[in-house]
């Protein structure tokens, strides 16, 4: 996965099936951390790797989430998301 929070550029291998994504926060687990403002939140987003190799993703924030800029339906899983 590559991503840009305030830190600059990364690159995340993911090396499991299903990892959490979220902001920067000493009492919250995440697999992939962001340090970023507060619009992102604790536990953003869940991504998860089929069998089939493909992904979804599923919003886990109040204020949404968006893959290569289009917004992911509120609550509802996103499945079959193309590699940017």
């Amino acid at each position: 996965i590559v991503y840009q929070d305030d830190s600059g550029p990364h690159t995340f291998l993911m090396t499991k099936d299903e990892i959490v994504i979220g902001r920067e926060a000493p009492d919250v687990w995440v697999d992939l951390r962001l340090e970023t403002s507060l619009d992102v939140s604790r536990e953003h987003a869940r991504l998860q790797r089929t069998p089939e190799g493909k992904f979804r993703v599923k919003d886990l924030s109040k204020l949404g989430t968006t893959v290569n800029g289009v917004p992911l339906p509120r609550s509802l899983e996103c499945s079959d998301v193309h590699r940017a």
